[in-house]
């Protein structure tokens, strides 16, 4: 059963799933690149909800991003959009560390479109400057599933700098491979 999310619009979920879902869906079958993660019949909403965010949510935890997208979860926010949010990292790792999402939630960098890259370019670039990195340079970096490093199973960036970057070793057998 999902639980109440108290930043919906009107407060659609209130309302919802206070009965199991329906026999044939699981939240344990909800693909885990599902652009909505909860499957609603209009039955389930009040008769003034007209929207439920686009948030994927599996059995009845939403993402931490989700959350923070929500108001759920407080932020330091840097800028916002209809489609994106910035915020600083709470562990940051340089001087300026700040993290960029989609408010959609998409898992990873191989689940996204060009579209939203699109989108999500000029509004990272936006971030930079505001941030004063765009004159004097920063790293922007994407851990991709688990053995890429992500933790966070919702499309980020981190956007680093403030300071003369490093580059280190990633792990102990950092040599180069023989070409395939």
């Amino acid at each position: 059963m999902l639980k109440k999310n108290a930043g919906a619009p009107g407060g659609c979920v209130e309302a919802l799933l206070q009965s199991p879902m329906p026999p044939m869906i699981k939240a344990d079958d909800i693909p885990a690149n599902a652009k909505f993660g909860i499957i609603l019949t209009q039955s389930m909403l009040k008769p003034t909800c007209n929207t439920i965010r686009k948030s994927y949510i599996k059995g009845d935890k939403m993402c931490i991003f989700c959350k923070i997208v929500e108001g759920e979860l407080p932020s330091n926010k840097v800028l916002e959009s209809e489609d994106f949010l910035a915020f600083h990292d709470i562990n940051p790792i340089a001087p300026i560390h700040i993290l960029i999402i989609p408010k959609e939630h998409v898992e990873n960098f191989q689940s996204t479109t060009s579209d939203m890259m699109a989108k999500m370019t000029p509004f990272i670039q936006e971030v930079a400057a505001k941030m004063g990195l765009d004159q004097t340079g920063y790293r922007l970096m994407t851990n991709n599933g688990e053995d890429g490093g992500q933790e966070v199973m919702h499309l980020h960036f981190h956007l680093v700098g403030g300071t003369k970057l490093k580059w280190v070793h990633l792990h102990d057998d950092a040599r180069p491979k023989e070409s395939l």
